[in-house]
């Protein structure tokens, strides 16, 4: 599986670094869509690749990001879960060794009451 993955991601890298060298020759991008005047916002001469692999960065970023997001309320209760589970844990262990001390009266150890 992870050998399908690696050849997968290489495939991927390889494509990507050809588009970027097809798409060398420049594009204006504007960076005032309300038209305020900002003279530095006004357009920008940007190659065509970093426009689009720009894009395609800033898409996967807030996927993740919302992605992470929408999981958080089931993280959170996963994490609850799993204190709960070491509390219960920890519990059974001293009630286990309890009830071996119980059992075996000449160990040493403290009383147990039953």
């Amino acid at each position: 599986m992870r050998l399908i993955q690696r050849v997968f991601w290489v495939g991927v890298i390889v494509l990507a670094t050809i588009f970027a060298f097809i798409n060398l020759h420049d594009v204006s991008v504007n960076l005032d869509p309300l038209g305020l005047g900002f003279e530095a916002l006004q357009s920008a001469q940007i190659p065509l690749a970093f426009v689009i692999l720009g894009s395609v960065a800033v898409g996967l970023i807030v996927g993740v990001m919302l992605m992470w997001l929408a999981s958080w309320p089931s993280q959170r209760a996963l994490g609850v879960e799993r204190r709960e589970a070491r509390k219960l844990r920890r519990e059974n262990e001293r009630m286990s060794e309890a009830l071996k001390q119980a059992d075996h009266p000449d160990t040493a150890g403290p009383p147990v009451a039953r």
